[in-house]
């Protein structure tokens, strides 16, 4: 999805898909207990009307669209489709931008 900032993309379908790996040094805290071992990572999968698939693996992205999914469910999205534009967003206390989408 990155090569489609500014496109608009009539989705008909969407997957989550969750992957856990072990870290290659686990993270420990000043006492030297395991804080951290694994690291997740998600990707979301959309597909369109032409049964194009667009992948990426932006944690945002993927908690927007899920949010969108919570509140209003797959039924439209399955049915007609839904409109939306590829977009970045500002990062909170950063200088980033992460991958976005808006209604359209």
């Amino acid at each position: 999805l990155n090569e489609c900032k500014g496109e608009r993309i009539k989705v008909k379908a969407i997957m989550f898909k969750k992957f856990t790996t072990p870290l290659d040094e686990p993270v420990t805290d000043v006492n030297g207990e395991i804080v951290k071992e694994y690291e997740t990572k998600f990707v979301t999968i959309l597909v369109d009307d032409q049964n194009k698939s667009y992948v990426t693996a932006s944690k945002t992205f993927g908690f927007d669209m899920q949010k969108y999914v919570l509140t209003f469910g797959t039924e439209k999205m399955e049915s007609e489709g839904v409109d939306i534009e590829i977009c970045e967003k500002a990062v909170k206390n950063s200088a980033n931008k992460a991958l976005s989408f808006k209604l359209v």
